[in-house]
């Protein structure tokens, strides 16, 4: 089950990948609901100001940053359960591992 805010594990998932960028200082983020729609308010770099995305919208923002840093990671899939959440960390873990290896 997704933690409070997020309604299902997607948004969870995204939101962590936010944040982690967030810390690095790649931008900063807020987000909100519309209606029943995740909006996602995002400034990049840090200091612009935000503009609105929809979850698509910030799965690929975050996509082109981890691409960039030659870091795994892709979005979990819709509609967005646990299920989906687990089998993406497992295969950015495995990712990971494979990259750790000499």
């Amino acid at each position: 089950m997704a933690r409070d805010p997020y309604h299902i594990a997607r948004q969870e998932h995204l939101g962590d990948a936010l944040d982690g960028l967030q810390a690095r200082g790649y931008l900063t983020w807020a987000w909100d609901y519309q209606g029943r729609r995740a909006v996602y308010w995002v400034g990049e770099p840090p200091g612009t100001e935000p503009r609105s995305l929809d979850t698509r919208q910030a799965e690929d923002l975050v996509q082109r940053h981890y691409d960039a840093l030659g870091e795994p990671w892709r979005p979990v899939p819709h509609p967005g359960g646990e299920s989906q959440r687990s089998a993406v960390i497992q295969w950015i873990a495995n990712a990971r591992a494979r990259r750790a290896r000499p």
